[in-house]
């Protein structure tokens, strides 16, 4: 390889950082927890925006963490009488999750 060659390769190509330490999965929780301040709940007629913030009123809760093996959880609440069951239903319905990313 030229001289040429090895100074473009040097400035725009760099070694890998070999002081690189993974996040543990307790900072990665914290810098989620930190982050995470808003709720997005789509079509529920009862509430005046989709966007919620996590210390909303309305008793809709969620939170996001990753477990010990580094798996991604999420868990939603939502009151039921957000759901609009009728009074007739089998005490059976059935949901729609969407979750984008």
């Amino acid at each position: 390889m030229s001289k040429v060659a090895n100074m473009v390769a040097r400035k725009f190509y760099k070694q890998p950082d070999t002081n690189y330490v993974e996040p543990t999965v307790v900072a990665v929780n914290k810098v989620i927890d930190e982050n995470s301040k808003t709720i997005v709940a789509t079509g529920i007629k009862a509430l005046d925006s989709d966007t919620l913030s996590v210390y909303n009123t309305e008793g809709i809760k969620a939170i996001a963490h990753l477990d010990v093996n580094k798996f991604y959880n999420y868990e939603l609440a939502i009151p039921i009488k957000y759901l609009e069951l009728a009074e007739s239903s089998n005490n059976s319905f059935s949901y729609q999750l969407k979750v984008n990313g």
